[in-house]
């Protein structure tokens, strides 16, 4: 691969152990030969831009010990298609990867097998409502990096997404979903919460974002668990049209949000619409 120590600005590197922006030759060199010593699981490459229609590209060793590679390829209807190819050479590797990032040459995939086709909701129009309905035009503008790119921002909240659990691979859609609602609790439009918060923690996380809507401590029994305590508060705010709702993002944990009962059924169906889930607190 004749790159010469060039960096390659706007790029991303990732492996099992890391991620680099804007990597060198010395830092892709030292990834292959990670994962052919397989002290490395993976890498992928993400260009700044789609190459020829190729969202990103990743190896690996297959059975044999020879290289996998695989392409994503964004399709008609936006869905992800991935192919790969078996049984390639650490010196064919290195003259397919030196292509792209020299020149931007794809080979052609057409006879390679396919993974699968994985279909990618991803209708900003949509984000964009459930970001207005929640946290007002200055969420909705503050995301718009996300919805231009979400792999770049991706890239940019790769911690956030690690500790979550959510690698690169999962698809424009989720990469979104959990992006908004990190985007919402950084923003101090949600809260967070374990199954097993006390009562204590509970209701200082309500009481950061329920405005002057009221919250009593006699209302509670600590005993009961965090959805009882949202039912409660529905209860008690019956009259003001509010309510506690929830984001679903499968992270085991209640994001939280107050919102208006008319809101919520409007948030339920635009995530619905996505294939993802909002709904009344008590309910997730």
């Amino acid at each position: 691969m004749a790159i010469f120590n060039k960096h390659f600005n706007g790029w991303h590197l990732e492996t099992d152990e890391n991620r680099i922006s804007s990597f060198s030759e010395r830092d892709l060199k030292k990834a292959v030969h990670g994962v052919h010593r397989k002290t490395l699981s993976y890498c992928i490459l993400t260009p700044p831009q789609p190459v020829r229609g190729c969202n990103f590209l990743q190896f690996c060793l297959d059975e044999k010990g020879k290289y996998r590679l695989e392409y994503s390829f964004t399709d008609e209807s936006r869905a992800n298609v991935l192919r790969f190819r078996e049984g390639i050479s650490g010196g064919e590797l290195d003259n397919l990867l030196g292509d792209l990032l020299e020149k931007g040459w794809i080979p052609d995939t057409s006879r390679w097998q396919t993974v699968g086709v994985f279909p990618d909701r991803y209708d900003r129009t949509v984000y964009e409502d459930i970001l207005r309905r929640i946290g007002g035009e200055p969420a909705v503008e503050a995301f718009r990096y996300a919805l231009d790119s979400p792999q770049g921002w991706y890239h940019e909240h790769a911690a956030a997404y690690a500790a979550r659990g959510i690698p690169f691979t999962s698809g424009n859609g989720r990469l979104l979903w959990v992006g908004l609602a990190d985007h919402l609790i950084a923003g101090g439009c949600m809260v967070e919460l374990k199954p097993d918060t006390d009562l204590a923690n509970f209701l200082g996380a309500v009481r950061h974002i329920c405005g002057t809507l009221p919250v009593e401590d006699a209302w509670f029994d600590p005993t009961h668990s965090l959805p009882r305590w949202c039912a409660m508060l529905d209860r008690k705010w019956w009259d003001t049209g509010c309510c506690m709702g929830a984001i679903d993002i499968d992270a085991g944990t209640y994001i939280l949000f107050v919102t208006t009962r008319t809101e919520l059924g409007h948030l339920r169906e635009l995530a619905k619409s996505l294939g993802e889930c909002i709904d009344l607190a008590k309910r997730i």
